[in-house]
């Protein structure tokens, strides 16, 4: 129970709050209370209009009663003056009973609370030093679903799908397993992903003050394994597609163990004796037959049909591309509520933890001596983690609005680490193109020809062309 006064300008009243029930004392009169249904949270959605209902009762005069969110961009009120009559029903107590109704809007995902004051009828406006009689009811305010936020799930689902399957019939069965009997590289990345990136995400939620809900979603996605993108990305940027997708199928089944450890060791900063996180085993069953069922295809059919599967090598990188194209489209418009949450904070970290996580990658790669393709993949699977297994988290665990708002951080990071890799091949591909254009036939007086090679894609057409171009 809560007692709040307020000394309006003409008369003294008390509320006394108890189970959602407002208990009016006005002067002497101690039986008169106002009720709303709901009682004490209001589960609004962007652009609708819900009701509150208003019950009062044994009022001896006639009041107003203004209610004001206290952030107008999460939710309006439309009718913020409500008269309260006097005289009314007398119930079986022996009190007198009013119904009345306002209604509340949905602007934007969020929560806030609504502000009620209380006064005379004659008075036209708030008082600028008046306290509200209450601020403790609650507006939750969730996001609309949209069906293209239904369908751009399926269609990543399916070209993911498709494009692992590209990549399993580039993959040899000896090959991976000798990294599994040698595992060093893969060792090296599941430490720098399982040790480095939650002690990462951890340091940087500490040293930004992050709020509790942002500190969470960051350091639920530093916790997480690396994801598909990674495998994408180590094709397009010519890394050893077959340790990238080792290692993903390793971190994963290592998540299993290491995600709830390291959750729980690290949220004792934030929880006051740590909080025990549930496995998302869905969310890691299905990251694991995404990524096992297609590759276990593709492999499938190198070994029976060779020439259907250098067919499908050469569909891998417009299968990349056009995963790229559906993310930087339809993805964008689809997560663009968490731009209405992006503060300096929660951009300048999200960016950093992926950073964090490129660095750590191409040192330890680099110190342990790795080559230049294996230290590209350990640094894009450190940098590039699984968000699907965080917001598999965040839906076991929370409901809406929370659950969208603890999704900001997670995909922030997702799109902090999805455009960074983008930039990268971008770069990537304009030297290649620039070595390319190095292959320069030069003729010497003696007409000897010398060629450089810079890169192993170049065919013989070319080097005849560029042979003809520089004769001439």
């Amino acid at each position: 129970m809560m007692s709040v006064k307020l000394d309006t300008r003409m008369f003294l009243f008390a509320v006394l709050i108890s189970n959602g029930v407002y208990h009016l004392s006005v002067a002497e009169d101690t039986k008169s209370r106002v009720e709303f249904d709901p009682s004490d949270t209001l589960n609004a959605v962007e652009g609708k209009i819900q009701h509150v209902s208003v019950n009062y009762s044994s009022l001896p005069y006639d009041m107003v009663m203004r209610v004001v969110p206290s952030q107008h961009s999460i939710a309006e009120v439309l009718d913020t003056v409500i008269y309260l009559d006097g005289d009314g029903v007398v119930n079986s107590d022996g009190l007198t009973s009013h119904n009345a109704s306002f209604r509340v809007r949905g602007v934007l995902l969020g929560k806030t609370t609504l502000n009620f004051y209380f006064s005379k009828p004659d008075d036209s406006e708030i008082p600028k030093n008046d306290t509200p009689v209450t601020s403790d009811f609650q507006v939750w305010v969730a996001r609309q679903v949209r069906i293209v936020d239904q369908i751009f799930p399926i269609v990543i689902v399916i070209v993911l799908f498709a494009n692992t399957c590209t990549m399993g019939c580039k993959l040899e069965w000896t090959v991976i397993k000798s990294l599994l009997v040698r595992p060093a590289s893969v060792t090296i990345g599941s430490c720098c992903q399982f040790i480095g990136m939650p002690l990462f995400a951890f340091a940087i939620a500490v040293a930004f003050s992050l709020p509790n809900e942002s500190a969470f979603g960051l350091l639920l996605i530093g916790c997480c394994p690396g994801g598909g993108l990674s495998n994408i990305f180590s094709v397009l940027l010519d890394g050893d597609l077959t340790l990238s997708i080792t290692m993903t199928f390793c971190s994963t089944i290592l998540a299993l163990g290491m995600m709830p450890l390291n959750l729980f060791v690290y949220s004792h900063y934030w929880t006051n004796g740590g909080k025990r996180f549930p496995v998302p085993y869905i969310s890691i069953i299905v990251s694991l037959a995404l990524l096992c069922i297609p590759v276990g295809i593709g492999m499938t059919i190198r070994h029976f049909r060779p020439l259907w599967a250098k067919r499908g090598i050469t569909l891998i990188r417009p299968f990349g591309i056009t995963l790229i194209v559906i993310a930087l489209t339809t993805g964008v418009y689809s997560n663009l509520y968490i731009m209405y949450q992006w503060n300096v904070a929660v951009v300048a970290t999200s960016c950093l933890l992926p950073f964090a996580g490129f660095a750590l990658g191409a040192i330890c790669g680099t110190v342990f001596k790795r080559d230049w393709s294996k230290t590209k993949t350990i640094c894009l699977e450190t940098g590039i983690q699984n968000s699907a297994l965080a917001m598999g988290l965040i839906q076991i665990m929370y409901d809406q609005p929370d659950r969208d708002l603890l999704s900001v951080m997670p995909l922030t990071c997702g799109m902090a680490q999805f455009i960074s890799t983008i930039v990268a091949y971008v770069i990537y591909f304009i030297y290649r193109k620039c070595s390319k254009k190095k292959i320069i036939l030069r003729s010497s007086k003696s007409d000897d020809t010398n060629i450089i090679l810079d890169h192993d894609e170049l065919d013989i057409e070319e080097i005849g062309r560029a042979s003809c171009r520089e004769r001439v």
